[in-house]
């Protein structure tokens, strides 16, 4: 199964996999694969969205399309809003009671068990994040289980800090606050760390990169400011664009 960036996704055999293993699966131009998993028909993909949504689409459900055929758009299968774009995709063969935490842009995070965003009726998008403030967006899901978090800002600082002062809720609350942000600033990384993975891999607004250390990064409790991960010169300021946890490969 293949999922894009931009929504379109596409079921296809493993013997057409098999037969295209040097080539990358055919998107639209300007466009990237989000997801692309090896899977069955009994399988389930989630897919999150911006607004804080979940869409709930059974593999059965995906049309099979070449390897060179762009796809289907999602909202041929599950009605979205205008403007509501996937930040995220999961395959699910199982809804256990493993924790999924949501980050948004604007700093609240929160956890919630899998097994709570298995559902009969999937015709919609399902609210799974609460956002308070118009503002606001989902910006990151994760299913890591780690016993840190970290938090990136735009404005170069980082908060590291212990997973489990994440609260466990359900699907329709709207979370808790992860990290203090200064006026304007907001988070463009967001993760439960990942044990195999030690770095934090920065990208800012001036075609600049770098990696620093977890460990690095001073581990303080949710909700403080952080600490500075980045200088600007005088002349410039540098903006974290993105961030991503890394390992050394």
């Amino acid at each position: 199964v293949c999922i894009s960036k931009t929504g379109y996704v596409k079921k296809i055999s493993m013997k057409a996999f098999a037969a295209n293993q040097n080539e990358y699966p055919q998107v639209k131009e300007g466009d990237y694969l989000e997801g692309f998993y090896k899977t069955n028909n009994l399988d389930i993909i989630l897919a999150f969205t911006n607004l804080g949504n979940y869409l709930y689409l059974p593999v059965r459900e995906i049309p099979e399309a070449k390897f060179k055929d762009i796809g289907t758009h999602i909202s041929n299968i599950i009605k979205v809003s205008d403007g509501e774009r996937i930040v995220k995709t999961m395959a699910i063969n199982k809804f256990d009671d493993s924790i999924i935490t949501a980050f948004t842009k604007n700093g609240m995070v929160k956890r919630m068990p899998l097994n709570l965003f298995e559902v009969s009726r999937w015709i919609k998008p399902i609210m799974m994040f609460k956002l308070k403030e118009e503002d606001d967006e989902l910006l990151y899901v994760s299913r890591t289980e780690g016993s840190e978090t970290v938090i990136v800002t735009s404005n170069g600082y980082a908060l590291r800090f212990n997973t489990e002062e994440i609260p466990v809720v359900g699907l329709k609350t709207s979370g808790v606050k992860s990290i203090k942000l200064d006026a304007k600033a907001y988070v463009t990384g967001a993760f439960v760390v990942s044990d195999s993975k030690e770095y934090v891999a920065l990208f800012t607004d001036k075609n600049t990169a770098k990696r620093i250390k977890v460990d690095e990064i001073a581990k303080l409790t949710r909700a403080k400011k952080g600490t500075s991960i980045i200088k600007s010169p005088k002349s410039k300021t540098y903006n974290i664009t993105r961030a991503f946890n890394t390992g050394s490969k």
